[in-house]
């Protein structure tokens, strides 16, 4: 479910995404559930948009191999493997017309039961008309 708010330039956006994972039955594992909650603040003047934006990760169940809960492993991950990660960084765009080019940086100020990343994403939007 996302919510957003958009009015003389502005987009604020809290996306929400529940992500529900089944057994592999081919292993036997499988990994809990996960909560997404990406969020947006930016403001759009001419053909920039400039703005902040940010990504929560919690992970609401344990990881599971065969009906037992994922053992903890010390220095790699505690007991259900639940992955927690909290990302923030800038968003710069602009709309050059027939296309429009957007920047991402998302910097990692927390991890859990996972890698510390942070990550740079580049997209490119091209309309299509029919």
């Amino acid at each position: 479910m996302a919510i957003s708010y958009f009015d003389n330039g502005w987009n604020i956006t809290l996306n929400n995404i529940l992500d529900i994972n089944t057994k592999n039955d081919t292993t036997d594992y499988k990994t809990g559930n996960f909560y997404y909650l990406d969020a947006t603040a930016a403001k759009t003047v001419d053909r920039f948009t400039v703005g902040i934006i940010g990504n929560y990760t919690k992970q609401i169940s344990d990881d599971k191999i065969n009906g037992q809960t994922v053992a903890a492993v010390d220095g790699l991950n505690s007991e259900g493997s639940r992955v927690e990660h909290v990302l923030i960084g800038p968003l710069l765009g602009y709309d050059f017309g027939s296309f429009s080019v957007t920047g991402r940086f998302l910097y990692s100020v927390h991890a859990e039961n996972d890698q510390d990343n942070s990550f740079i994403h580049l997209g490119f939007t091209v309309p299509i008309h029919f």
